[in-house]
């Protein structure tokens, strides 16, 4: 396959030197290979306009963390590490395949999402290697605790490069407060995938949903389980002006869930329910406070 002959050619091209790089006892193997380079490779590994520069979301212990932005140091790029999401990065590695906010955000945007064999590989031959051998990619995998399906990083990186736009392109999020995920990683999460979104900091009920969604132009209203801004009489109104109400569920599933059949999760599926009324009362409908 294409893989093995792009790291074939790698490995031709310069021998190996045995051991990881990405290891204490490695290092002296790297500052070794370091040392042997010429200067015409040297200037190939700088960012040019053929190698634009990476920018590479590190992980793993601080050793490691060192190790690893040593290597990007040396081949042109720049390295950060963040318990956040930056958009800035173009490569994000990650030990686990975990549905995190850094995972979700990079997703959405399409970056490379990589094992730390990457950098290791890149140590290795003193250069930028092909990113394909070391995605984590894997799409007849899917965790059975947490239904993370794991072709989902290259399954959206492939969509940005056949649409040139994420998935939430076009679309407008309404986010009622107390979701899950909370309401400042949605936000995240739906820029990074080319959306917009607006907060709304209170709920005082279903008339003001309604018209919030109205006035804001939102195409999706995100509300938690037991909110105001739940329940069927809710849904048909805002289904009227063409919204559709979902929990925060509805966008991680849509970024981490296998597709049936090639089809996306479906709003439906992701309907709030509504909070049970008062003893003796009964909820006013969408319709009767509108």
């Amino acid at each position: 396959g294409g893989k093995k002959r792009d790291l074939g050619t790698v490995a031709a091209a310069r021998p190996s030197v045995g051991g990881s790089p990405l290891t204490s006892a490695g290092t002296t193997r790297v500052k070794a290979l370091e040392n042997a380079q010429n200067m015409a490779s040297q200037r190939q590994t700088r960012p040019s306009k053929d190698n634009p520069g990476k920018t590479v979301m590190l992980a793993g212990r601080s050793a490691e963390r060192a190790i690893q932005a040593g290597v990007v140091q040396r081949l042109g790029g720049r390295s950060v590490y963040t318990h956040h999401y930056d958009p800035k990065v173009t490569h994000m590695l990650v030990r686990e395949f975990r549905k995190t906010e850094k995972v979700l955000c990079a997703c959405a945007a399409g970056k490379w999402i990589l094992k730390t064999t990457y950098l290791e590989s890149c140590g290795r031959f003193s250069e930028w290697v092909k990113e394909h051998a070391h995605e984590w990619n894997n799409p007849r995998k899917v965790d059975e605790d947490t239904g993370i399906w794991h072709g989902a990083p290259k399954r959206w990186r492939s969509y940005w490069e056949l649409h040139g736009h994420g998935p939430f392109h076009g679309q407008r999020f309404l986010l009622c407060p107390d979701t899950h995920p909370p309401t400042e990683i949605l936000e995240l999460v739906v820029k990074a995938g080319g959306g917009e979104t607006e907060v709304m900091q209170a709920v005082s009920g279903a008339a003001q949903v309604v018209n919030r969604a109205k006035s804001s132009g939102a195409t999706h209203v995100v509300a938690a389980d037991g909110s105001q801004a739940a329940g069927a009489a809710l849904v048909a109104q805002l289904r009227t002006g063409g919204v559709e109400l979902v929990t925060g569920n509805y966008l991680t599933e849509l970024l981490m869930k296998q597709p049936v059949d090639g089809q996306p999760v479906r709003p439906a599926e992701y309907r709030p329910i509504q909070p049970e009324p008062p003893k003796g009362k009964k909820l006013k409908s969408a319709k009767a406070v509108a």
